[in-house]
């Protein structure tokens, strides 16, 4: 279902922008429905073609990592939880911070969450989605780490198959 959405999505932001008219056209040329043809992408001599690209659910599931605080350049969704600060950077992670001092939060560190678009907290445990996964972690003490996932819980929210999730498509050109 979010597959479909993000193509009606993408061509209506073709049709906005004018994109279709300097893309050739209708969408039904080499990169199927809702994806423009690819023009003139490739060097003379070669040919391309349209590629999934997306992350292997191994890669996936390896668990959340903690990493050291970053700049924020892009946020979403801001919980508050106790002493803790959550802001939602969109598919890549949390950032974390002490907000003991809500005057002068310091960032403790980023849980990097691939896929992540959403975050709740309830009950000492913040839920999250990590593509078609649900997370749970742990908050205890300012501390964060896993302690649970839910596999393919969001199941429909993105293409994938018994090996991974398809995030996009890529144009590829090859002899």
């Amino acid at each position: 279902m979010m597959y479909l959405i993000r193509k009606v999505r993408w061509v209506g932001l073709a049709l906005v922008t004018g994109l279709s008219l300097a893309c050739g056209g209708a969408y039904h040329g080499s990169g199927g429905v809702g994806v423009p043809p690819a023009v003139d992408r490739c060097p003379e001599g070669q040919r391309g073609e349209w590629q999934n690209t997306g992350i292997l659910f191994e890669d996936l599931r390896e668990g959340i990592v903690w990493q050291e605080p970053k700049p924020i350049n892009v946020n979403g969704k801001v919980v508050v939880y106790q002493n803790l600060l959550f802001v939602l950077k969109p598919f890549e992670g949390v950032h974390v911070f002490d907000n003991s001092n809500n005057q002068n939060p310091i960032a403790l560190g980023f849980l990097l969450v691939p896929g992540n678009s959403d975050i709740v907290v309830k009950d000492d445990v913040l839920y999250l989605d990590s593509y078609v996964d649900l997370v749970k972690i742990g908050v205890i003490d300012n501390q964060v780490m896993e302690i649970g996932r839910i596999h393919l819980a969001f199941g429909d929210a993105y293409r994938h198959d018994e090996e991974g999730i398809i995030t996009g498509r890529e144009y590829v050109c090859h002899e």
